[in-house]
């Protein structure tokens, strides 16, 4: 489970801001994973590390681009609440909004409506 990935990214001091050929993050990856849901320590662990939470990929695509294509809410809300910018446009000039909206994601859209 995601504990035990944190745990054996730490004990081998694995670089978590190398990024794949994509340019996608392991940040990015845990974003859009159903199987692997993000936790506040994790995501604080992997900034602290160096990840930078609005990082992109070669497409322009952001960790809560990701989340918010995946429709997983809570993973976007911690994203957002440790400053993650979802007024960032991806090459194909989408937000967050516009992805989780395009992809009915209500529960996001609405989160992610500016105030």
């Amino acid at each position: 489970d995601g504990d035990r990935l944190l745990e054996v990214l730490k004990v081998f001091s694995a670089d978590v801001t190398t990024t794949n050929n994509a340019g996608e993050t392991v940040l990015m990856k845990a974003a859009a994973s159903r199987y692997f849901v993000l936790n506040e320590q994790q995501l604080e662990w992997m900034l602290s590390s160096g990840v930078k939470i609005d990082a992109i990929d070669d497409a322009g695509w952001t960790a809560l681009m990701c989340a918010a294509k995946a429709g997983i809410v809570e993973v976007a809300k911690l994203l957002l609440q440790h400053g993650a910018n979802a007024a960032l446009r991806n090459d194909e000039g989408d937000t967050a909004l516009s992805i989780a909206d395009a992809a009915g994601y209500k529960k996001l859209v609405k989160l992610l409506k500016p105030q």
